[in-house]
C-alpha cells in the first residue's frame, strides 16, 4: 500500500545510516532496493605522498577543498578562464639565498661582455678598474681599486716600506758589492778587495785561496791542497814537507815562559829536533844550537838546561840524558866537546863540573867513563907540560913531594885509589 510523502516523517541527511533504502524498479516486475549512503560522494586521492587536496566532507554531501595561496612573494596565485594560474615571479628570487651546487641555477660560463655591466668591485673579487697599464706591478689598496707600481725597468724589484705602498727600485751595491741589472736579470757579485770590518766565517771553511798577506805580495801564510801550511816572508818558494813548515826562524815572546810541548796522551813517542840533512855532494849537516840567552851589565847569562823526565813510580827509573856524536863511514866519528865559558876580563872561566846524583836513601850515583876500545885510554889530558908544578902536565920524576891525599876509583867495579901528591917534584 502506497503512503503519500506528505504523511512521511522526515529524517535529516545526517541522520541517514545503513538501514535507509531507496525502492526502485526496472519496469519489470521484480523491485530493488538502493542503500541511500552510497549517493554521498568519498574523497579518494591516487598519487603516492601527495598532498591532499581536500580537508574533509560535512552535512554528507558537503565536499571542503584546500585554497591555493603562494606562501611568499616568489609565486602569483590567480583564476584565469576558470584555470588556476602559478606564476614565478623571477624579480623577486635571490641567488645568493640558493645552494648552488644542488639547485644548478648557474650551470654553464657567464657572459662577461653581455651578462655583466659596470666594473667589478674589489669587494666583489674585482680590480676596480677598467684598465691595466701595461707591464705594471700593482698593490692591494684595501677595498679600492688596484693601485698601479709602474712598469719596472731592468733590475727592479719592488721594495718594500712599513705602513706604505713598495716602490720598484734597483738593489744597491754595498762594499766589495757589485750588482749588474739585467732583462730579467740581477746579477750580485763579491769583489772584495778590503774589508772595512771583522770578518766572521761562522765555523764556515774558507779555501781555495793563493797567499794571506800582509802586502798583497806573494808571502805570509800558504795553504796546499792537502792542508799543509807554509809561512815566509820576502816572496819564498813555498815548500811543504810537514804540517807547518817556516821559511825563516819562530821567534817566541821572550817576557813570559814557552813551551814547545807534545802534551800529555796515553802513548807519549818522540820529540826529535833534527837539523838539516845534506843533499849536495860531499857537503856538510846542518847544526843544531840550543843557546841560552846572552846578558847585559852585571846580569848572568842563561842557563841551558837538559834534564830527563822523572819517574813517581816505586820501580820506575827516572829518564837518561844521552849526547851521541855523529857515526861515520869512513872518517872519524863525531866528538863531543863540553866547553865551559870564556871570560875577557878578569874573571875565571867556566868550570866544568860533573855531579852525580844522590840518593835519599839508597846510594848515589857516580861518575862512569868507558873505554872505546882495548888499546885506547879511558881519558886524554891535554894541557901545558914541564917539569914544574906551576904546569898543568908535569914530567917531573921526582918523589920528594909530601903525600896529600887519595882519589877513589872503580876499576871494573872494585875500588882502588890514586894518589895525590902536593907538588910535581
Amino acid at each position: 500500500m502506497s503512503l503519500p510523502i506528505s504523511s512521511l516523517t522526515l529524517i535529516a541527511k545526517t541522520s541517514i545510516g545503513a538501514t535507509h533504502y531507496l525502492p526502485l524498479a526496472d519496469g519489470t516486475a521484480a523491485n530493488y532496493k538502493l542503500l541511500i549512503q552510497d549517493l554521498f560522494p568519498n574523497f579518494n586521492t591516487i598519487g603516492t605522498s601527495s598532498e591532499l587536496l581536500y580537508v574533509n566532507i560535512t552535512n554528507k554531501n558537503t565536499l571542503n577543498f584546500k585554497g591555493i595561496k603562494s606562501f611568499d612573494n616568489l609565486l602569483s596565485v590567480s583564476t584565469v578562464s576558470n584555470n588556476i594560474v602559478l606564476q614565478v615571479n623571477p624579480a623577486n628570487i635571490d641567488l645568493s639565498l640558493c645552494d648552488n651546487t644542488t639547485s644548478g641555477f648557474i650551470t654553464g660560463p657567464v657572459s662577461l661582455t653581455s651578462g655583466i655591466s659596470g666594473t667589478l668591485p674589489v669587494a666583489n673579487g674585482g680590480t676596480g678598474l677598467t684598465t691595466l697599464t701595461a707591464n705594471s706591478l700593482f698593490v692591494g689598496n684595501g677595498t679600492s681599486a688596484l693601485t698601479a707600481l709602474g712598469a719596472a725597468t731592468n733590475g727592479q724589484i719592488p721594495i718594500g716600506r712599513t705602513g706604505l705602498s713598495p716602490v720598484l727600485a734597483n738593489i744597491t751595491a754595498g762594499t766589495n758589492v757589485t750588482v749588474t741589472n739585467g732583462s730579467g736579470s740581477i746579477s750580485i757579485a763579491a769583489s772584495l778587495t778590503t774589508l772595512t770590518a771583522n770578518l766572521n766565517g761562522a765555523g764556515y771553511n774558507i779555501y781555495g785561496l793563493g797567499w794571506l798577506s800582509g802586502d798583497a805580495q806573494n808571502e805570509g801564510i800558504a795553504i796546499n791542497s792537502a792542508g799543509r801550511v807554509f809561512i815566509g816572508s820576502s816572496t819564498p818558494t813555498a815548500f811543504y814537507n810537514a804540517d807547518l813548515n817556516v821559511n825563516n826562524s819562530i821567534a817566541l815572546n821572550g817576557s813570559t815562559i814557552q813551551y814547545i810541548s807534545m802534551g800529555s796522551v796515553t802513548t807519549p813517542n818522540w820529540l826529535i829536533i833534527e837539523g838539516a840533512d845534506a843533499l849536495g855532494l860531499n857537503t856538510a849537516g846542518g847544526n843544531v844550537a840550543i843557546n841560552a840567552g846572552d846578558a847585559t851589565g852585571t846580569g848572568s847569562g842563561g842557563t841551558t838546561y837538559i834534564a830527563g823526565g822523572a819517574s813517581t813510580a816505586s820501580t820506575g827509573f827516572g829518564g837518561g840524558v844521552t849526547l851521541n856524536g855523529g857515526g861515520s863511514l869512513n872518517g872519524n866519528a863525531g866528538t863531543i866537546n863540553i866547553n865551559a865559558g870564556q871570560a875577557t876580563g878578569t874573571g875565571a872561566g867556566g868550570s866544568i863540573v860533573l855531579k852525580p846524583g844522590t840518593s835519599t836513601s839508597g846510594t848515589g850515583g857516580i861518575v862512569s867513563q868507558e873505554a872505546s876500545s882495548n888499546t885506547r885510554a879511558f881519558t886524554n889530558f891535554v894541557g901545558f907540560s914541564g917539569a914544574a908544578s906551576a904546569n898543568s902536565i908535569s914530567s917531573s920524576t921526582a918523589s920528594a913531594s909530601a903525600k896529600f891525599g887519595a882519589i877513589k876509583i872503580q876499576i871494573n867495579g872494585v875500588d882502588k885509589w890514586i894518589r895525590v901528591y902536593d907538588t910535581a917534584e
